[in-house]
């Protein structure tokens, strides 16, 4: 069974490589956070995205995690292409894994901004995230 279930992950989640500039990765990664005292540990879809300067979290994510949020106006943080405000209904503190040949075997600590709005994701990977932890090796381009 668990055979099964890799394969059909690496057929899913195809091997990770280092995006080009500007490129966007999404992976399948484990989340853990500590909630009542018990560790909550789930599978989500994160992108990794350059171009955003902090790590985002779906709301629907931190439900999955056992992390509710009434509904209300979160406070902004970041603003979109379109000059729309990001809102954030609050931070979670956790860490992260990816089970992949890329990354090191390790867990990451992270801190998620949680979103009141709909999106595709249930974790984004910012730039701060990337940069600190050398996941994106950017070179000159040669002439």
């Amino acid at each position: 069974m668990l055979r099964r279930l890799r394969t059909l992950r690496s057929r899913v989640f195809p091997k990770f490589r280092y995006p080009s500039k500007g490129e966007k990765k999404v992976l399948s990664i484990y989340v853990e956070v500590q909630v009542g005292g018990e560790c909550q540990r789930r599978v989500a879809r994160a992108l990794f995205d350059p171009g955003c300067g902090k790590n985002l979290m779906s709301r629907g994510m931190a439900s999955k995690l056992n992390i509710h949020y009434p509904d209300r106006f979160g406070k902004p943080i970041l603003n979109t292409i379109g000059m729309d405000e990001f809102r954030s209904l609050g931070q979670i503190e956790g860490r992260w894994s990816c089970n992949n040949a890329r990354f090191e075997p390790r867990f990451y600590d992270a801190v998620w901004e949680v979103s009141d709005t709909h999106v595709i994701y249930d974790i984004i990977i910012g730039n701060d995230t990337i940069t600190e932890n050398r996941f994106l090796k950017w070179s000159e381009e040669l002439g």
